[in-house]
């Protein structure tokens, strides 16, 4: 009798492991809504994931959950709400100063949530406006004004145990962004502008504040600009629906920390100095 095992399918062995990883973590969420503690529950929440990126990433990307973004324009002191950042991934081999770590180290801002709807979007986008805007406001030249920069730097990426309906999610967000950025540039809005010409004209301009959620057993909503779905579906970036959509159901198997785990693979392959080559593996869910 052989000994020799059959080969592993790779795409089952994908499929498999990520199905496996979202429902340990959907139990590990069962388990933390018996506590009555939010801030507790949230934290436990926030680890879950933390222990997730750690057994996926390499080790010279720093994980942590406690820390503050800060470029030399950062008032440390004003009285503004500053953003506090659930997750952040960071350069190991960059200095930074105890709990603040400069824009120029950070790979990528993470958020969770145990459940992203529409008011909860919209504390989010003043969120990553504030974040984006204190970091634009470190490479900017000569405007003063921080909105009149395009947003490229480190992605602002939401992680959701449970949301409202994905669809809908996508429409509010697209106008919740449109209204945050007509809001920083002084635009009057009026229901008859929302049109293509306009939503074009403000997508053309800057990047997505959010650049990508991920809901547990649902799917996800992604920025065109992130790698992963752009290679998945085929499409370019299209300025009238700078998001897409990909539910669980459509796809047929849990995709959510799939697509997560996929970006920042890609979005940390030149700091960790690597040719990613995962674009092979994105037919698995074709």
């Amino acid at each position: 009798m052989s000994n020799i095992s059959e080969p592993v399918n790779l795409e089952s062995f994908i499929i498999s492991f990520f199905n496996g990883m979202e429902n340990c973590l959907l139990s590990r969420y069962e388990i933390s809504k018996q506590i009555n503690n939010k801030v507790l529950s949230g934290g436990l929440r926030e680890k879950f994931i933390q222990d997730f990126l750690r057994k996926i990433l390499p080790e010279n990307v720093g994980i942590t959950g406690v820390g503050e973004i800060i470029s030399f324009r950062s008032n440390i002191s004003s009285k503004e709400d500053r953003p506090q950042n659930d997750i952040l991934l960071y350069k190991t081999n960059y200095p930074k100063l105890e709990n603040f770590y400069l824009p120029e180290s950070v790979l990528a801002v993470i958020e969770v949530m145990t459940k992203i709807d529409k008011s909860r979007l919209r504390d989010k986008l003043k969120s990553a406006l504030l974040l984006k805007r204190d970091y634009n406001y470190n490479i900017a030249e000569k405007s003063t004004s921080p909105s009149r920069h395009n947003l490229e730097n480190f992605p602002y990426l939401i992680f959701a145990y449970d949301s409202t309906e994905l669809d809908n999610l996508q429409k509010q967000l697209i106008e919740l962004t449109f209204d945050k950025y007509a809001e920083a540039e002084d635009i009057t809005i009026e229901e008859n502008m929302r049109n293509n010409e306009l939503l074009t004209l403000i997508f053309e301009k800057y990047k997505p504040l959010i650049d990508g959620i991920f809901v547990l057993k649902k799917g996800c909503i992604q920025a065109c600009t992130l790698p992963s779905l752009i290679h998945y579906t085929g499409q370019e970036q299209d300025m009238e629906k700078p998001y897409i959509t990909i539910k669980d159901k459509y796809v047929g198997h849990p995709i959510s920390l799939y697509t997560l785990y996929i970006n920042i693979v890609e979005l940390i392959s030149g700091y960790c100095d690597y040719e990613s080559g995962f674009l092979k593996y994105y037919s698995i869910f074709k």
